[in-house]
């Protein structure tokens, strides 16, 4: 079955060979002669014999051409079809049955090269054919190429096949069938389908929009959620121009100008009601061509619209601020000269009549006088908090170890009087306001010295170095302070209350201006201790320079 069944053309094909070689041996043998001859009967036979052969010649190609389409393992019948690398066979419609085949269309089909199943084989032709839909009509030759159909093995695997069926003669209906196992490319194709699909799904799951553009401009694709804006017509963008759909806007038009020259670059656009920020990027195809632009689009809508909120929010919140700020100088100011008044005049009063009052006069005239400097303390100290701003101008290198002898300096009477000692440790130079930084270090010293237990004061203060901060600790032996107050000492209005504390004159401001001087800083402060009577230890950091 592999090679030209030998049927009635075939034989006489071998011997009308057979006489052409006969004639041309007989052609060699009469030239020979000829040489014995006289010239012009030598003349008259060669003449005769070479008209013969090409008659002979002649009359077999007429006889016998064959279509341009098959090679030459179809010109006679002992050449095999072998040379041709596709499954490949002659199939007769009117037997319905194979007339010549080669190994690969075995293969093909899984059938046993050694001991092939014609009759197996035949049915798959059979089946192929009809299902090619492959036809005469009104008696003139069609062909089909390329068409593609879907076969099952023996061994229960589908094929797909591509098959090319040509007509060899219409006289002896007899076909050439070509096939194509093209499953491999099918299953990627499906592949490639499945993971296009894939991309397509994650890319409309995805809050952004992506798009593709012609060098002319052109939607090639648009993929993604948010694309409504985009369809301003609300017909699919494959196609359409960009130019052209968004003519009206001059900012999309110059914008996408400015991407075909092959910048890349992002902004913000105005789609409609919609504000998308957009990121052009030239696309190139493999051979490194810039053959247009890819555009990603995230609605920004929404994000837009709450910063402008939050900026009107912050812009009123300033404002009040301000007013605020304002009118606790004005209030400030004015509290303290009729404070200043009452204390004055208590002060006066206990001066000369302090001999015509009783104990209970005297006492009270005291309280009253202890009021109006707390009052005047904590109005000073609000002034402070309130005029605490970051203002990095004022910002410059700080020698913490000048600071601390400025506390020194103005805390001497309350250090000489409660007999405290202040100890320093590799005080280093931090980079911040100068005024913060000495207000700090004084309210922490004041507070070791106002919160103190029997024994005399010790105040140590140390610093280490981390990577993009200095790490400060102020440690007394004071008091201590119990658990509960370790969150609430650093608001506002907050004081420990102690029975055994002899000094309650404080305002409860001093911790929290030391936490927004921290906080302008970049820093953070906290405190440890072990509870009533064991001491205090602060820390807070200060933020390196950024340079």
């Amino acid at each position: 079955m592999s090679q030209l069944s030998t049927n009635n053309g075939g034989f006489l094909a071998h011997t009308f060979v057979f006489f052409i070689r006969i004639a041309v041996l007989l052609s060699i043998v009469i030239s020979f002669l000829c040489l014995f001859l006289s010239p012009p009967l030598t003349w008259y036979l060669l003449s005769l014999v070479i008209l013969v052969n090409l008659s002979l010649v002649g009359i077999y190609l007429l006889k016998h051409r064959t279509p341009s389409s098959l090679l030459p393992t179809m010109s006679a019948p002992d050449i095999s079809l072998e040379y041709l690398l596709e499954p490949t066979c002659i199939y007769n419609i009117e037997k319905e049955q194979i007339v010549a085949n080669n190994t690969a269309i075995n293969t093909l089909f899984e059938l046993d090269s050694n001991g092939i199943d014609s009759a197996t084989l035949n049915n798959y032709l059979k089946e192929i054919w009809e299902r090619s839909e492959y036809a005469l009509s009104n008696n003139q030759f069609q062909q089909i190429t390329a068409h593609t159909l879907t076969l099952t093995t023996l061994q229960g695997l589908e094929k797909n096949l591509q098959v090319s069926i040509k007509n060899i003669s219409t006289k002896s209906n007899q076909y050439l069938i070509q096939l194509r196992d093209i499953t491999a490319q099918r299953k990627r194709l499906k592949a490639q389908e499945k993971s296009t699909e894939y991309i397509k799904f994650i890319v409309n799951s995805l809050p952004v929009t992506i798009f593709t553009l012609n060098l002319k401009g052109k939607f090639v694709l648009a993929q993604g959620e948010g694309i409504e804006p985009w369809q301003l017509n609300g017909q699919p963008l494959q196609g359409q121009s960009f130019f052209r759909l968004y003519r009206d806007n001059a900012d999309a038009v110059q914008t996408l100008e400015k991407a075909l020259t092959g910048e890349q670059f992002e902004t913000d656009l105005a789609i409609g009601k919609a504000i998308f920020n957009v990121r052009f990027s030239p696309l190139h195809s493999i051979n490194k061509t810039r053959i247009g632009v890819i555009v990603v689009a995230i609605d920004v809508t929404k994000a837009k619209q709450a910063a402008q909120q939050l900026k009107q929010y912050n812009f009123q919140l300033e404002q009040r601020n301000k007013e605020l700020q304002t009118f606790t100088k004005i209030a400030a100011h004015d509290l303290k000269e009729p404070l200043r008044l009452v204390s004055n005049y208590l002060q006066l009063l206990e001066m000369r009549y302090k001999h015509l009052l009783d104990e209970n006069g005297i006492e009270y005239i005291d309280f009253a006088v202890g009021g109006a400097k707390r009052l005047h303390a904590l109005i000073t100290d609000l002034m402070l908090y309130n005029s605490l701003e970051l203002n990095k101008k004022l910002f410059k290198e700080v020698d913490c170890a000048k600071i601390i002898a400025f506390v020194k300096h103005n805390l001497k009477i309350p250090l000489q009087e409660n007999n405290a000692q202040i100890a320093t440790n590799n005080l280093s130079t931090v980079f911040g306001n100068e005024n913060h930084l000495l207000q700090l270090f004084q309210n922490l010293i004041s507070n070791a010295l106002k919160y103190r237990s029997e024994a005399s004061p010790i105040i140590n203060i140390n610093v280490i170095e981390k990577n993009n901060h200095y790490l400060f600790e102020v440690a007394d032996n004071g008091i201590g302070i119990d658990k509960e107050y370790k969150e609430r000492i650093f608001d506002i209005f907050q004081r420990l209350e102690n029975i055994n504390v002899k000094a309650q004159n404080g305002t409860g401001i001093g911790l929290s201006i030391c936490k927004k001087i921290v906080q302008l800083h970049d820093g953070k402060i906290w405190v440890e201790s072990e509870g009533s009577g064991k001491g205090s230890r602060f820390y807070f950091t200060i933020a390196k320079r950024q340079h």
